[in-house]
């Protein structure tokens, strides 16, 4: 558990003070998908290119619930034990079955 936590140590007016940080953590587990702009053909002359804002994608194992994150939020993560990362929630958890998102539904 302490390397999980942040530890932060101050002194104000002669006195030593600390902060400590611990996760809550909760027992769903994401799979981490990097996401790729794809270009299709849609005729001869036409291609779609499908952009990708947030190249990286959390999907729960249920497929149930996903959020979407960016290459520098995962850097920020902690290594809890081999391929287990333990993430700050810092964005909005959203459901397959009410939001819609092209990338959940071609998966």
């Amino acid at each position: 558990m302490y390397q999980l936590s942040d530890v932060r140590v101050y002194t104000y007016r002669q006195r030593l003070g600390y902060v400590i940080r611990v996760p809550m953590v909760h027992r769903k587990i994401f799979t981490v998908l990097r996401l790729i702009a794809i270009t299709l053909l849609v005729s001869r002359e036409q291609f779609l290119y499908i952009e990708v804002r947030d190249s990286v994608l959390c999907l729960d194992r249920a497929r149930q619930y996903y959020f979407t994150s960016t290459e520098d939020e995962l850097l920020n993560c902690k290594l809890a034990e081999p391929c287990h990362y333990v993430c700050t929630h810092q964005r909005t958890l959203l459901s397959t079955l009410t939001t819609e998102s092209c990338a959940v539904t071609m998966l």
